[in-house]
This record gives structure tokens, sequence and C-alpha cells, in this order.
């Protein structure tokens, strides 16, 4: 485990490349970023955009998707 930016993360193996996967106990969904989404070509749900607040308050918008090819 390492600290990053006040973040705890992990390695995670993903179709053979390992990246920073942050530990987040307290949630009950795994959030990545649009950019690591179409890397991994995940499809979008029909469930549109969410809107995601961190501790500090900061707003962030999200979409859900699927782990699957």
């Amino acid at each position: 485990m390492t600290r990053f930016f006040g973040f705890f993360t992990v390695p995670a193996e993903i179709d053979g490349r390992t990246y920073p996967m942050v530990v987040d106990t307290g949630s009950d969904q795994t959030t990545i970023e649009p950019a690591m989404a179409n890397v991994w070509h995940l499809q979008e749900d029909k469930f549109g955009e969410h809107k995601v607040t961190g501790l500090g308050g900061e707003e962030a918008g999200i979409i859900r998707a699927s782990f699957r090819p």
C-alpha cells in the first residue's frame, strides 16, 4: 500500500498492466477516470452521468460503466 496525495493506493493488475487503485473502505462503488474506461474498453451503462462529492466537498461528474468487453 502506498500513500498518494493523501490517499492509499494498491497495485491492481488489469489486462496484464499494473495500475495504482485507491483504497476506499467507505464506498459501495469503484470509480475510475473516463480516460481509463476508454483504455479498458468498458461500456457505459444507460443510467447517464452522476455527480459524486469527495471529502473536501469537491464535486465531479462520473459515468457508470460495466465490466464487460
